[in-house]
């Protein structure tokens, strides 16, 4: 049925560039390749979109012991940061026995002289592939209200570009450390976890989606978000109980 997420990741782009700032779980289990072990690219640095799908040897599944595997953080950047004209919409892209979704979100950038500069974020959720239409909308939903939550907050007090930056300089922390400092199966996202409120508001969405499909989290201790994912509550009291949210919509209308 593939209700539970499997992961879930924070996109930006901005005239700096397209960046992953944060996706969980991350990886750090996992061996690494070999040429991101011994050579650390510019995060910054454009990218040819086509050369770089085409150059990795995509495996017929995308998804190990339940968690998104296989696609490195410059792919998926890549795929998620969309152009300004599809932001506001339902972001929704298939690669192998993986469906992602999101709900691109575009803001004012804070600090930028540009006139009209913008910055785009996507919370992506990554599903098994073969998940119903309706759950595909609950995610989508989520998504969209995180991401109404945060511009809110981007607006209010600048509260994202104060999370950005802690995620970038992270980031940007542990790939300048030479290899002599830098562990090969070192990841940013453990030192990011600690740091950056919003990455642990974003595990705790993870979590509890998984757990009881329940979502109840304060963004920026100000902005509450609740959500309920229907098919997960209603077969933690009945399993196997499968009720579509569209039914009971209908019947309460």
């Amino acid at each position: 049925m593939g209700i539970h997420p499997l992961s879930i990741i924070l996109v930006k782009s901005d005239s700096k560039g397209d960046r992953l700032l944060f996706r969980y779980p991350h990886m750090t289990n996992h061996v690494r390749d070999s040429n991101q072990c011994t050579k650390r690219k510019n995060p910054y640095s454009l990218t040819n979109t086509e050369d770089l799908l085409q150059s990795l040897p995509f495996p017929t599944s995308n998804i190990s012991n339940g968690n998104l595997t296989g696609l490195t953080d410059e792919v998926l950047s890549t795929l998620f940061a969309v152009k300004p004209e599809l932001c506001e919409q339902k972001f929704e892209l298939k690669v192998n026995d993986v469906r992602f979704v999101g709900h691109p979100t575009l803001v004012p950038s804070r600090g930028l002289k540009e006139v009209n500069s913008s910055m785009l974020f996507n919370i992506v959720f990554a599903l098994q592939a073969q998940a119903s239409h309706s759950i595909v909308k609950c995610y989508y939903d989520l998504s969209k209200r995180l991401g109404i939550a945060l511009r809110h907050e981007e607006k209010r007090c600048g509260f994202l570009t104060d999370e950005i930056k802690i995620m970038v300089s992270t980031h940007d922390e542990i790939a300048g450390r030479s290899e002599g400092e830098s562990d090969c199966d070192e990841s940013p996202y453990e030192l990011i976890l600690q740091r950056s409120s919003l990455a642990r508001g974003l595990k705790s969405v993870f979590s509890n989606l998984s757990s009881s499909g329940i979502v109840n989290i304060m963004i920026n201790k100000w902005i509450q978000v609740r959500f309920c994912l229907p098919q997960k509550v209603h077969q933690s009291h009945k399993k196997g109980l499968l009720i579509d949210p569209e039914i009971i919509d209908r019947f309460v209308k």
